[in-house]
Order: C-alpha cells, then sequence, then structure tokens
C-alpha cells in the first residue's frame, strides 16, 4: 500500500472525509478507495474539489453529478461525468506559499528522494 493510501487509512478512521488525486491514485483507484478514500478526483482537480468540498459542507453525501471523480461502491467503481479542464487559470487563486514552510518541504523531499524537484 502507498503512503496516500496509509494516509487515507488513518484519516478514514478519525472519520475525516478523504479525497485523493494524483497519477497513481488514477492509475489504481479502487485501492484508494478500499483504503477508505471517499472520492478519487481524476486530472487537474481544482474544480472537482471545490464541487466536493461544497457538497460535504452542506451535508450533502451525493456526489455523482460532481463531473471528475471516482467513486466506490456496490462493489465496484463508479466514474462521474468527465469534467472539462479549466480553459482560463487566471481563475484560479494564487497559492497561498504563505502557509507552506518551503525550506522544511525542501529538506524532507531531499531528504526522501535525493534530490529536490
Amino acid at each position: 500500500m502507498t503512503e496516500v493510501a496509509d494516509q487515507s487509512a488513518a484519516a478514514r478512521a478519525r472519520g475525516c472525509r478523504v479525497a485523493v488525486n494524483g497519477p497513481d491514485v488514477s492509475d489504481n483507484p479502487a485501492m484508494y478507495l478500499a483504503a477508505g478514500a471517499d472520492a478519487v478526483v481524476l486530472g487537474e482537480g481544482e474544480m472537482a474539489l471545490l464541487d466536493l468540498v461544497e457538497r460535504w459542507e452542506r451535508g450533502d453525501g451525493e456526489l455523482r453529478s460532481v463531473p471528475g471523480l471516482i467513486l466506490g461502491g456496490h462493489g465496484r467503481l463508479e466514474h462521474t461525468p468527465v469534467r472539462r479542464p479549466l480553459q482560463d487559470l487566471d481563475q484560479l487563486p494564487h497559492p497561498a506559499w504563505d502557509l507552506l514552510d518551503v525550506e522544511a518541504y525542501r529538506e524532507a523531499w531531499t531528504g526522501a528522494h535525493g534530490e529536490f524537484s
């Protein structure tokens, strides 16, 4: 099991809602859903994640109409409608770099991978 799957299982065990994204997640969605993820967010998932979180905040657990997800349930994977890629990237807010300790991130990444990328 990958680190993301382990983290998903730990978060789920604490009652958290879990959405996962990334290349390995998209290639192996069943593993992440089985580990406790509520949803796999496909591709560049900013808008899908926004829709997903808004549903959760409203208490709306019906995710089948949120485009760009893979959901688990009933022993199979369920793909929601395809989400069209965002055409105007200027619609996205600037990253909140002030919330990230970049040097600690650099050290952790370099320690784990031998180089920073």
